[in-house]
This record gives C-alpha cells, structure tokens and sequence, in this order.
C-alpha cells in the first residue's frame, strides 16, 4: 500500500508574473514488501514542468521501492499563456507492477487543485 502526500508553495500561482510554484509530492510504501513501481505527475492543460510550456507531465519507474521507504519528489510548476484564473487539477498516480511494467497489481490516485490568480 502507498501513501500519497502533496503541498504548493505558495498556495497560489500568480499567472500575471510568470513565476512557478514549488510542488512537493512525497510517496511512502507503507507494506512490508519491496514492490516494482511506476510515478506518473499530469497536469492540467494549462501548467506545465518547465517555462516554454512544453512538459505537460512526468513518469518515472522504480525497479525496487524498498519496504517503508518515503521519497520525495519536488517540482517547479509554471502557467502556460493559455491559463485562466481559477482551480487547475494536478493529478498523482502511483502504479504497482506484478513482474513485469505491462501489468498493474494496483493503482493509486490522487488529484490536487492549483488556484490560480490574475
């Protein structure tokens, strides 16, 4: 079983500045057993990983995630030029895998909001 903890700092992007978010998403294997796993971080249309606006999201796979083990992850998240005022959803999938990537013994899934001011 994982948990899934994420925060914003600050607790709201500013899209007239430009300036990112930090996003920090910490995950913790709360079984007694090593497990294969995939990471995947997507974004709303309207925010992306880096300034140009081009990287919408992010996965990583972890061959061994060792029993009670906790990482954490941190981000810079930026607006894109289309972005509107409002709530924009982050969504946090941690995948865990039977032998092999192609098959998924469970799925965790977390969706967070970003305010988003003018």
């Amino acid at each position: 079983m994982f948990s899934i903890y994420s925060n914003f700092f600050p607790f709201r992007l500013k899209s007239s500045k430009k300036d990112p978010v930090l996003m920090s998403v910490t995950i913790s294997n709360q079984s007694n057993k090593a497990k294969k796993v995939t990471f995947e971080l997507a974004l709303g249309p309207h925010l992306s990983l880096d300034k140009g606006g081009l990287k919408g999201g992010e996965e990583k796979r972890f061959d061994a995630w060792a029993a009670g083990e906790t990482k954490t992850f941190t981000y810079d998240v930026y607006p894109r030029f289309t972005i509107t005022p409002g709530e924009h959803s982050v969504r946090i999938t941690v995948l865990e895998h039977f032998n092999d990537y192609k098959y998924v013994e469970k799925k965790y899934s977390k969706t967070v909001g970003l305010m988003v001011d003018k």
